[in-house]
């Protein structure tokens, strides 16, 4: 009976020594895998060491390159206050003058300053294009196209005021959208709020304002039909550039918020090389505008509202200037139909392209923050004026107009507050 138990007690002495021994091994096993581990924690940590070098490389190329871009910046803002200084001071010159001859001598003076700003911002697109190619080509492994879309998918929206801005703008353009849809009137994003439409499914993160365009007849049914509404279209003028722009705003101007909305007008062109000399001869056509302008109305100005040269006219004055654009218009060759549109010669300058109209009034919907706008048709052919809009832009990070709305914040902030369906700000 004492051996069976003994034998009992030995067996399982060594059940319990081959289990001991078992989990001796299992300990071994995780000592090995957990040096192994370490192993790879110290070799992760060397590639995250390495990782930080790189990136902080790469931060201060990033920093040298912006540097770069803005000299190259600083270089044409400083030309671009030269010119318009000269502009003042040759209007205060020949407005004051009778002799023909010696206004168009003047005349023909502020030609060569714009050539010569036209030739040093080309110059600067150039330049900030290969400065640029040099920085995306440091990103990574790919398409540089993609880099760039990567990067402006993780830039951060405005905030503040200036966002606040932006979303008092956004119930605006919803309105005006809703009110054209509902009308028959094609409306699309232009300028700046069409490259934010593509670039950042929104506004750009420092744009203040909004740019739509639509056909002159459509404008003329839209201030019609906004008569007696919580609507309105104001006119103003530029009397730097000879321009008058509209704006769709608040009939109780509950808001300084406004929608700017400039014009396209029709033309024939039966192909690219028609365009082409049309677009040569508009500008021939503006210019001549300009001269008249300065010459014959001695550059008349506008009322002063507080944004350097935008305003209203006198009636008198807005007579005058409406009749030179009429008369240019004519000019021109003045349509209500046609197979191509063209940016009015009224509006303020910019280098749009005659484009077919089938192809520009072909316009498709696209997210733009939390509602749908319309954009043209060829967007890219539309903004060739712009360069690539993919690089950094010589105005990256500076809001034009945000000093224009600061008085008006706290109206701005309280209209948000009764808006249901904006993101808070």
């Amino acid at each position: 009976m004492f051996h069976r138990k003994l034998h009992k007690k030995l067996e399982d002495i060594e059940e319990g020594n081959r289990l001991l021994s078992q989990s001796l091994e299992q300990l071994k096993l995780q000592v090995s895998e957990l040096r192994t581990s370490q192993e790879s924690m110290n070799e992760w940590k060397l590639i995250m060491q390495n990782s930080k070098k790189e990136i902080e490389s790469l931060q201060g190329q990033f920093l040298r390159i912006i540097d770069e871009i803005g000299s190259l910046t600083n270089l044409l803002h400083v030309v671009q206050s030269l010119q318009s200084e000269s502009f003042d001071k040759i209007q205060n010159v020949f407005c004051s003058m009778q002799d023909q001859t010696d206004v168009e001598r003047i005349i023909d003076g502020i030609g060569s300053l714009n050539d010569l700003l036209h030739e040093i911002q080309s110059f600067q697109l150039e330049s900030l294009g290969k400065i640029q190619n040099m920085f995306w080509s440091t990103q990574g492994q790919g398409n540089i196209q993609m880099l760039q879309k990567q990067y402006w998918n993780a830039y951060p929206k405005a905030t503040g005021d200036l966002r606040a801005v932006q979303l008092a703008n956004l119930v605006l353009l919803e309105n005006l959208r809703e009110i054209c849809r509902s009308i028959g009137i094609v409306m699309w994003a232009s300028g700046g709020t069409l490259i934010g439409a593509i670039r950042h499914k929104g506004f750009i993160p420092w744009d203040d304002d909004v740019d739509v365009c639509m056909r002159r007849q459509d404008l003329d049914n839209l201030i019609k039909y906004l008569k007696g509404s919580e609507f309105f279209i104001r006119e103003y003028f530029h009397d730097n550039t000879c321009s008058r722009g509209f704006q769709f705003c608040y009939s109780d101007n509950r808001i300084p918020n406004f929608i700017d909305i400039a014009v396209f007008d029709y033309c024939t062109c039966f192909s690219q090389k028609e365009r082409e000399l049309f677009l040569e001869n508009f500008r021939i056509k503006r210019r001549e505008m300009e001269n008249d302008f300065y010459s014959i109305l001695k550059a008349p100005k506008t009322y002063d509202v507080g944004l350097s040269g935008f305003g209203p006219y006198s009636p008198e004055n807005r007579e005058k200037v409406l009749q030179l654009f009429e008369t240019y218009q004519d000019k021109l060759g003045r349509k209500s139909d046609g197979n191509c549109l063209f940016y009015g010669i009224d509006n303020y300058p910019f280098g749009y392209p005659v484009m077919l109209s089938q192809k520009l009034l072909n316009v498709s919907t696209v997210n733009f923050e939390n509602i749908e706008i319309e954009i043209p048709g060829a967007p890219e052919e539309y903004l060739q004026g712009y360069g690539d809009i993919w690089q950094f832009p010589a105005d990256m990070g500076k809001s034009q107009h945000i000093y224009a709305f600061q008085k008006s914040m706290p109206k701005i902030y309280a209209f948000l507050d009764n808006v249901v369906h904006i993101q808070k700000y």
